[in-house]
């Protein structure tokens, strides 16, 4: 029985999946199962496919009706009888050393998760060197490392930490990959570039804006909310951020991509999830309307002028104040009458009348 089953869900690759494959025959680690998941491509990955199993035994097809990544993910999973498990997408590939390393790598650290490095690519070859592997704590590394800690690929797991990816959704690994990365006490990380991102013009992420991307807006408050339950805040602050960066994103991919009524539909939701960041999460990132002037426009961009006004006012009379007062008798005055929270209840009530 192969110890490790590499997984590759395949749809509409006809011209990367040979290069895929290829890449995964010259591992320097060989005991391996390698399942093909054919997800209803309308091409010719089947035949393709089918055309590499009678090359290789350690390959296994599985031909579906199309079901999107997850379920093909899914059924690799349920197939495999390895005990080690990694994905590997079919328009990417990887180095003749990524298995190896690996697989080394949570032999040596007594882990679950070992990941590698990655390289965006179009196609040319990848250059590594260092292959040490270095444990890490789960919190440090989602912190430090932002599209690696996120994404399924590039990583070896044990089967008893693999859990489902949901089926229907866009940015499936956004659902999953943290829970499997804190279920652990600690991961093997080989920074190495073992793991070739090609960086596919027709790829989904690459292809023209579509509704379920806003998929990844649900995931990210299921990160913030799973990170502030734990405690850690920093993490928490971290994926509030990327939830803020994901929806300007979109609006740009919107605003290009879409007509004009969708544009108006679609950009009222993103502005009303900014608008739900701004509220929400106000406390735990300090947002405020003068040191994030810019921010509260792009959510109320109707109210462009009363937050423009007010923030130049404030500032004018806290300059005024100042050269009156002098900066240090001024803080003793604030923290003597309790303007602080006076501020507070201002803030309070700016979120009450919309703001």
């Amino acid at each position: 029985m192969p110890i490790i089953s590499v997984i590759v869900p395949v749809y509409k690759v006809e011209n990367f999946i040979d290069r895929c494959v290829q890449s995964i025959l010259s591992q320097t680690y060989t005991d391996y199962e390698l399942i093909l998941v054919d997800d209803g491509s309308p091409d010719k990955c089947g035949a393709i496919c089918e055309a590499w199993a009678e090359k290789d035994h350690r390959i296994r097809v599985i031909h579906k009706e199309n079901g999107g990544l997850s379920d093909a993910r899914n059924v690799g999973v349920k197939c495999s009888v390895g005990e080690w498990i990694t994905f590997i997408d079919s328009d990417d590939y990887v180095h003749p050393k990524m298995l190896e390393s690996l697989y080394n790598a949570v032999l040596e650290h007594g882990v679950k998760v070992s990941i590698c490095g990655y390289a965006y690519t179009y196609g040319e070859p990848l250059e590594v060197t260092d292959l040490t592997a270095k444990a890490w704590k789960p919190a440090d590394f989602y912190l430090q490392h932002n599209v690696n800690a996120t994404v399924s690929w590039g990583k070896l797991y044990h089967k008893d930490v693999v859990i489902s990816f949901p089926v229907g959704k866009l940015h499936e690994d956004e659902y999953t990959t943290y829970r499997v990365l804190f279920g652990c006490n600690k991961l093997a990380v080989v920074e190495a570039p073992l793991y070739a991102y090609f960086q596919n013009a027709s790829g989904i992420m690459n292809s023209k804006w579509h509704v379920n991307r806003m998929d990844a807006w649900t995931a990210l408050e299921q990160q913030v909310a799973f990170f502030l339950e734990i405690g850690d805040t920093a993490n928490a602050r971290a994926r509030v951020s990327a939830w803020w960066a994901n929806v300007c994103r979109q609006m740009d991919a919107i605003k290009k991509d879409c007509s004009r009524d969708e544009c108006t539909r679609y950009i009222s939701l993103c502005r009303a999830q900014l608008q739900r960041i701004l509220k929400e999460y106000r406390a735990l990132m300090g947002y405020n309307l003068l040191d994030h002037e810019a921010m509260y426009i792009t959510a109320w961009p109707r109210r462009k002028v009363f937050i423009r006004g007010y923030c130049k006012v404030k500032v004018v009379l806290n300059r005024v104040i100042v050269s009156f007062l002098g900066q240090d008798r001024l803080e003793r005055i604030k923290k003597r009458i309790g303007f602080q929270e006076k501020e507070k209840k201002d803030a309070n009530q700016c979120h009450r009348s919309g703001v």
